[in-house]
Protein backbone atom coordinates (compact mmCIF):
# COMPACT_ATOMS: atom_id res chain seq x y z
CA UNK A 1 0.00 0.00 0.00
CA UNK A 2 1.29 3.33 -0.84
CA UNK A 3 0.59 6.80 1.60
CA UNK A 4 0.06 9.65 0.41
CA UNK A 5 -0.21 12.31 2.80
CA UNK A 6 -1.25 10.81 5.53
CA UNK A 7 -3.93 8.40 3.82
CA UNK A 8 -3.43 5.01 2.87
CA UNK A 9 -4.53 4.24 -1.04
CA UNK A 10 -5.78 0.74 -0.64
CA UNK A 11 -4.75 -1.38 -3.74
CA UNK A 12 -1.45 -0.02 -4.78
CA UNK A 13 1.50 -1.82 -4.57
CA UNK A 14 5.60 -0.90 -4.90
CA UNK A 15 6.57 -3.91 -6.33
CA UNK A 16 5.25 -6.98 -7.97
CA UNK A 17 2.97 -9.51 -6.04
CA UNK A 18 5.50 -12.37 -4.97
CA UNK A 19 5.35 -15.19 -7.53
CA UNK A 20 3.57 -18.05 -6.15
CA UNK A 21 4.65 -20.97 -4.74
CA UNK A 22 5.15 -24.12 -6.52
CA UNK A 23 4.52 -27.42 -4.45
CA UNK A 24 6.22 -30.20 -5.96
CA UNK A 25 4.34 -33.57 -5.07
CA UNK A 26 4.37 -36.76 -5.75
CA UNK A 27 6.87 -39.47 -7.30
CA UNK A 28 10.30 -37.82 -8.84
CA UNK A 29 10.02 -38.56 -12.52
CA UNK A 30 12.80 -40.75 -12.74
CA UNK A 31 10.95 -43.27 -9.69
CA UNK A 32 8.06 -43.06 -11.63
CA UNK A 33 9.67 -43.81 -14.86
CA UNK A 34 11.41 -46.81 -13.03
CA UNK A 35 8.42 -48.36 -11.49
CA UNK A 36 6.54 -48.36 -15.00
CA UNK A 37 9.29 -50.62 -16.23
CA UNK A 38 9.27 -52.87 -13.78
CA UNK A 39 5.76 -53.01 -13.74
CA UNK A 40 5.17 -53.44 -17.96
CA UNK A 41 8.07 -56.39 -17.43
CA UNK A 42 6.64 -58.13 -14.46
CA UNK A 43 2.93 -57.90 -16.58
CA UNK A 44 4.39 -58.54 -19.58
CA UNK A 45 6.62 -61.62 -18.13
CA UNK A 46 3.40 -62.94 -16.48
CA UNK A 47 1.37 -62.73 -19.74
CA UNK A 48 4.05 -64.31 -21.81
CA UNK A 49 4.02 -67.58 -19.04
CA UNK A 50 0.00 -67.74 -19.14
CA UNK A 51 -0.16 -67.79 -22.76
CA UNK A 52 2.86 -70.81 -23.10
CA UNK A 53 0.73 -72.83 -20.83
CA UNK A 54 -2.47 -72.52 -22.31
CA UNK A 55 -0.83 -73.61 -25.70
CA UNK A 56 0.97 -76.79 -23.68
CA UNK A 57 -2.40 -77.71 -22.30
CA UNK A 58 -4.17 -77.05 -26.06
CA UNK A 59 -1.17 -79.29 -27.39
CA UNK A 60 -1.66 -82.23 -24.66
CA UNK A 61 -5.34 -82.48 -25.13
CA UNK A 62 -5.19 -82.66 -29.11
CA UNK A 63 -2.28 -85.18 -29.07
CA UNK A 64 -4.08 -87.58 -26.38
CA UNK A 65 -7.46 -87.20 -28.08
CA UNK A 66 -5.89 -87.99 -31.65
CA UNK A 67 -4.48 -91.23 -30.10
CA UNK A 68 -7.21 -92.74 -28.27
Amino acid sequence: MKRIGGSVIAGSIDQPPPRPVVLRTGTPASISAWRSRCTVRVLTSNRAASAATVNDRGAAARNSSTSA
